[in-house]
């Protein structure tokens, strides 16, 4: 890096950033971390286009983020950590094929995450925790390879995407204190995490249970208050009063209720399908419906069927 402090800088040949010259051509590496630093990142900073080290972090940095970043595409290590940073992440970023480690946690980031973000295939840290994002994380994350990825203290919404559980480098999963919903993949349990507080952190959520039992002792508070109750029966049966009916030998008595409102003694149209007639159910089947008065103790629960048999009953 060439630098000239307190002078004026040559025209095409040197960029002025925070009263220091830096020369176009000679310039890889660009850290100021930590000088507190002020105001906005001048486009100037993109005109630097051999740089491969960004660093400005802890400083107090305000604005957004120049579009033009993108042209720095030999960049490996881009940090913009705890400054006061504003807008959205610009969609150039999927231009920084180069980058290794991108950290713009500790801002006031907004909007979604890009989803081009996947193009940054050397991606191996992704840090945007601490900011202001919403949406919800791009469905082929797995695209890159990353052994960290924290997103913790954002606004992202939406499911933990079921394609992380394909990311094997991973060793680092930080998503606690989003408003992520829904229920969580066994495949989850494919990472090669050591599953502790500190590698795996989901906690201040809305996720739902049931939870794999490879996290069930990380899941931490969650607020499932949107959740449905976990249902008692199997694929295909519905519960009623705690116990499970074969939803399709559901349909058909209501199609024998539905078909029978035009005859002389037809049943409530309210009805529920398993108040109809006399029923005898085995594991969850209908295997008897009685609906004559001779077979039945009481006379009034005899229905006059003058419709069609539902074909349903097939």
């Amino acid at each position: 890096m060439s630098v000239g402090w307190g002078q004026n800088c040559v025209d095409g040949v040197e960029v002025e950033l925070w009263e220091g010259c830096y020369n176009i051509e000679e310039t890889t590496s660009f850290n100021l971390n930590s000088t507190n630093l002020t105001g906005q990142i001048s486009e100037q900073i993109c005109e630097l286009v051999h740089l491969t080290y960004l660093n400005l972090g802890n400083n107090n940095l305000t604005g957004e983020i120049p579009e033009c970043i993108g042209n720095l595409i030999y960049l490996s290590e881009f940090y913009l950590w705890d400054n006061q940073l504003s807008g959205e992440i610009p969609q150039s970023i999927g231009n920084l094929v180069n980058v290794y480690n991108l950290n713009f946690s500790g801002n006031e980031l907004t909007g979604e995450i890009p989803n081009n973000i996947i193009n940054l295939e050397n991606l191996n840290r992704l840090h945007l925790n601490n900011n202001q994002l919403s949406g919800s994380i791009p469905s082929n994350i797995d695209n890159l390879n990353l052994s960290k990825l924290h997103l913790s203290f954002n606004n992202l919404t939406g499911s933990i995407p079921d394609e992380i559980s394909n990311m094997g480098n991973l060793f680092e999963l930080l998503l606690n204190d989003n408003q992520f919903g829904g229920e969580i993949s066994e495949n989850i349990c494919d990472l090669n995490i050591t599953w502790n507080n500190s590698n795996f952190n989901i906690s201040n959520n809305q996720l739902c249970p049931p939870y794999p039992e490879c996290i069930e002792n990380y899941v931490g508070y969650q607020d499932t208050s949107e959740c449905e109750e976990p249902s008692l029966c199997d694929e295909g049966y519905t519960e009623i009063d705690g116990e499970c009916y074969y939803q399709s030998d559901l349909d058909v008595l209501q199609d024998f209720i539905d078909n029978s409102q035009g005859g002389d003694n037809p049943p409530p149209s309210d009805l529920s399908p398993i108040e109809l007639c006399g029923q005898v159910w085995i594991d969850g089947r209908l295997v008897n419906l009685y609906c004559s008065g001779d077979d039945l103790e009481q006379d009034e629960s005899y229905i006059d069927f003058e419709l069609d048999i539902p074909e349903s009953i097939g």
